[in-house]
């Protein structure tokens, strides 16, 4: 006889068999709730890029740029910038972000990159970042020699499949382990026969006979 936490092959088909379908279908239904509420809470954000070069051979102050995009100085010349545009009366003008990315430590290309809730805010922030950082970049490194080498027209959303394809595949496990510990409790420890091999599947108890208790004895 098998002990009561023994796993046998009749039980696991038993379970599968009653309840794997219902463990499918909560972790979707989960899955599918956790991406529409990650939708309505975070939005879509979009993304335009433009990629720059440092001209002469200095390619070590490539590193030390991303100090100033993330700099005070920086902030104000967008800031500025936006004021002046019809950005301006949009409640969403503050929210975006700018970031600074190098294609390697001996590489002379470097990326802007400019996030925001609304695509063609994004392409006017890619647009701008560019010409501060070629404007202004010369005032803060002596030796700034920088050229743009194209700036992307049309924003694309960001990391957008990514992050619904992750707060889905948690909801999905999140949602199917919940359910499965529910069913195997259920099917454990409810303390109901359901039909006659129930005993022997999981438990591993023989079958010595059966009877039905609504039949008159005569």
């Amino acid at each position: 006889m098998n002990s009561l936490y023994e796993v046998n092959g009749q039980a696991i088909t038993r379970f599968l068999k009653h309840y794997f379908l219902v463990i499918f279908l909560s972790g979707l239904l989960l899955g599918l709730i956790g991406v529409f509420a990650s939708l309505k809470i975070q939005g879509i954000k979009y993304s335009a890029t433009s990629s720059l070069v440092q001209n002469d051979n200095n390619y070590t102050l490539v590193q030390s740029y991303t100090q100033y995009v993330q700099s005070d100085k920086f902030n104000k010349y967008m800031k500025d910038e936006i004021k002046n545009s019809k950005w301006n009366s949009k409640n969403y003008r503050d929210d975006y972000s700018i970031s600074f990315a190098t294609s390697g430590s001996t590489s002379p290309f470097f990326t802007l990159t400019a996030v925001s809730e609304n695509e063609k805010y994004s392409e006017f922030l890619i647009s701008t970042a560019t010409g501060v950082f070629v404007k202004h970049i010369g005032q803060y490194f002596s030796g700034a020699n920088v050229s743009v080498v194209n700036v992307k027209k049309n924003a694309t959303t960001y990391k957008l499949k990514s992050r619904l394809f992750k707060v889905g595949i948690i909801g999905f496990i999140i949602g199917a382990l919940v359910v499965f510990l529910i069913a195997l409790r259920k099917m454990l420890f409810s303390g109901v026969i359901k039909d006659e091999t129930f005993i022997s599947d999981v438990y591993g108890v023989k079958l010595l006979g059966s009877f039905d208790p609504t039949q008159k004895s005569k």
